[in-house]
């Protein structure tokens, strides 16, 4: 997921009015005034894009304490962006336990990018890889 959505999302999400769709994945948040905000997109990556932030709206609607630590996920991976030998953040870089990291992966928000028996290292998943 690329960090301008994250970070978007975090400033928009307060100050928009929720309304409420059903669909096959279950009930989703939508906004006429995101989806107006694609400009020139079309077609099927208006739709992908709206889907990467309804999903990511839903959750955090749902879990609002991981505000904080996506903030700090994306300024993280900003900061190691120019680092050849990136391998993505951890649990104490977000100050989030690491228990409570999984959800992030489990919800598609987030993958491992690297496991050893000492550390796990995650990334934000980009739209454009997957």
């Amino acid at each position: 997921m690329r960090p301008e959505i994250v970070l978007s999302l975090l400033e928009l999400l307060p100050a928009l009015p929720p309304v409420w769709h059903h669909n096959v994945f279950g009930r989703i948040l939508h906004n006429d005034i995101r989806a107006g905000k694609a400009g020139s997109l079309t077609g099927a990556t208006v739709q992908a894009l709206e889907a990467t932030e309804n999903r990511l709206a839903y959750f955090l609607e749902r879990f609002p304490e991981y505000r904080k630590t996506l903030r700090l996920a994306v300024t993280h991976e900003e900061s190691g962006r120019e680092a050849r030998s990136y391998q993505g953040w951890q649990w104490h870089d977000v100050e989030t336990h690491p228990t409570k990291l999984i959800r992030l992966v489990t919800e598609g928000i987030s993958r491992i990018s690297l496991r050893t028996r000492q550390a796990t290292s995650y990334l934000l998943r980009d739209k454009d890889a997957s």
